[in-house]
């Protein structure tokens, strides 16, 4: 059986593009994260993962 190779390329938005879609602008985009992103310690404390993740 003779069949074509084909390729199929699923890429994915980054993390500041989907911020700017949400919020309008690229300033916004990047104050969100700077002010109002949860921090790894507080992420570390409601999820109680191992103590080794979070150091």
């Amino acid at each position: 059986m003779d069949r074509e190779r084909r390729v199929i390329l699923v890429t994915r938005h980054t993390r500041l593009q989907e911020l700017v879609a949400r919020y309008n602008t690229l300033a916004q985009a990047r104050f969100y994260p700077e002010h109002w992103a949860p921090t790894s310690a507080t992420t570390c404390a409601k999820t109680r993962p191992t103590a080794a993740a979070c150091a």
